[in-house]
């Protein structure tokens, strides 16, 4: 459910990914930096208007969004990823909803 919710929030050109369970990449090549945290802080927003159930209960759906740009002294795909998930975890730890660009 929220990964077909992310596809439909995200602009065509992007590519979504999954990495693994509930992580994500999204692709954005030849985007400003703005344009970046514009398309992070849309996708948060939406995240947040997600209202799931379990056991009959309802849940808030939050995000902590790490951005990491691809930049020449990038050295590999491998440490790119790297630097996105000490993003998202950096965000994390700022606490709920929060986006953080390494």
């Amino acid at each position: 459910m929220i990964s077909n919710g992310l596809r439909s929030w995200v602009p065509s050109n992007v590519t979504l990914v999954r990495l693994h369970a509930m992580h994500f990449a999204l692709l954005m090549p030849n985007c400003a930096t703005k344009d970046i945290q514009q398309v992070a802080e849309s996708l948060l927003r939406s995240i947040k208007t997600l209202r799931l159930n379990r056991a009959g209960k309802p849940l808030e759906i939050g995000a902590s969004i790490g951005i990491a740009l691809i930049r020449p002294q990038s050295e590999n795909a491998d440490s790119v990823l790297k630097t996105a998930e000490n993003a998202c975890q950096t965000a994390a730890a700022k606490g709920p909803n929060q986006i953080h660009m390494d």
